[in-house]
């Protein structure tokens, strides 16, 4: 542990959506969205920090009943309003970069997606990713052509791509490896889970956006709480002011840096932590 956490003193709280306050049953429990809508009514700001894509995300939330506020999408390459959809903030991968990735997976038969305008871009549908649309309750647009094609062609922009790997250890070591080859230092690559393999810009990251949301709506970080369960948290797990929670259910690497270990999302140790932690 890290920092000494204070009972009752956070008044701004970020957090994970998948594996943190999205359970296992497909759901984010009543109690949790009790205590979330419990602290935001007391005057508390509450924000989720996904690497979903803003058009499924936000109508999860509205469905769960978290309907205020705001929501960072993409691993931290946009801001949204919770209420409006209005991006208050976006930071993409350029068209050109974005062909780069493209490229490297149809050459080597690795299914990616990207998602211009919140609109998933496929060349087929296949099982991998007709599974991630289902979780994800997104939809995709089945193209004529090659992804890299009509990308380049129409000059489109990505919050992030997304490599699809089927769980596979040697798949996601492969991509790790020479995806830094391809497209050099410029961008952050790092794994959500077993399955995916995310690439956002070099001053794309989850904390990198939190910092700049906190400014934007000028709250301290030293009165936040983060809470995440995998690696692609790890950036605001690790933000110095404030204090990164870890599911016990989280990944180890993560735990390792947390100044708070919490119970697991299936037994809603966000809602229980913000009981106890927050205003």
């Amino acid at each position: 542990m890290c920092k000494t956490v204070k009972e009752k003193f956070y008044d701004f709280v970020i957090s994970d959506f998948d594996g943190t306050i999205f359970n296992s049953r497909k759901e984010v429990s009543k109690e949790t969205v009790d205590a979330i809508n419990a602290f935001v009514d007391n005057g508390g700001v509450f924000c989720v920090c996904t690497g979903r894509m803003t058009a499924s995300i936000i109508p999860l939330l509205k469905r769960f009943g978290i309907d205020r506020g705001y929501v960072i999408t993409y691993n931290g390459a946009e801001i949204c309003d919770i209420a409006t959809g209005e991006k208050v903030f976006k930071n993409h991968i350029e068209s050109e970069n974005l062909v780069k990735i493209l490229k490297y997976a149809e050459g080597n038969g690795f299914e990616v997606l990207v998602y211009p305008n919140d609109q998933i871009l496929v060349e087929r549908v296949t099982p991998n990713n007709a599974e991630y649309m289902q979780m994800s309750s997104s939809s995709a647009l089945v193209l004529a052509e090659s992804v890299s094609e009509y990308v380049k062609k129409n000059n489109l922009t990505s919050g992030k791509s997304l490599f699809l790997t089927g769980g596979k250890e040697e798949i996601v070591n492969k991509i790790l490896a020479e995806l830094k080859e391809v497209l050099g230092n410029e961008f952050t690559i790092t794994h959500s889970n077993k399955y995916h393999v995310d690439i956002m810009k070099k001053s794309v990251s989850k904390g990198a956006t939190i910092r700049k949301f906190a400014k934007l709506i000028n709250k301290s970080l030293e009165k936040l709480i983060c809470f995440g369960d995998e690696m692609n948290d790890e950036s605001m797990i690790a933000i110095e002011e404030a204090v990164g929670a870890v599911p016990i259910s989280g990944a180890e690497q993560l735990k390792n840096i947390a100044d708070l270990i919490i119970e697991a999302c299936d037994e809603d140790g966000v809602a229980k932590a913000i009981k106890k932690y927050c205003i």
